[in-house]
């Protein structure tokens, strides 16, 4: 039996419009003022810019990203699970350990000459 592709985009799109639907009722109901369809056609706006942008550049990337690892790699990881958890999760480890240093070097007293602190 031949199994059939599910394309999710084609899902995700009418729930998103249902859920803008819920949500404008329920704000329009309640006479809350937070929601705005000014913004609401933004934020698909921008969605569907993100997209046509994916579109267009994502080969572009994947050639040179192949082009820089093939000429450039300073070591060989193999693929299999446990190199992909690894990956993860010191990918996600060291954006947190950025964000904190991002943050502790915004909100930290600037020094006597007015330069912000260094990490």
């Amino acid at each position: 039996m031949k199994e059939i592709a599910i394309n999710t985009i084609a899902f995700a799109i009418p729930a998103i419009f249902i859920l803008l639907g819920i949500e404008y009722f329920r704000t329009k109901r309640k006479r809350e003022k937070y929601f705005s369809f000014d913004s609401s056609v933004s934020n698909i706006s921008i969605g569907i810019a993100e997209r046509l942008a994916q579109f267009f550049f994502a080969g572009y990337f994947l050639l040179v990203f192949q082009f820089v690892y093939k000429h450039f790699a300073l070591l060989n990881i193999p693929v299999n699970l446990f190199s992909w958890v690894s990956l993860v999760l010191l990918t996600d480890f060291l954006y947190s350990l950025l964000k904190k240093r991002y943050f502790k070097v915004l909100y930290t007293n600037t020094s006597q000459n007015g330069s912000v602190a260094e990490w």
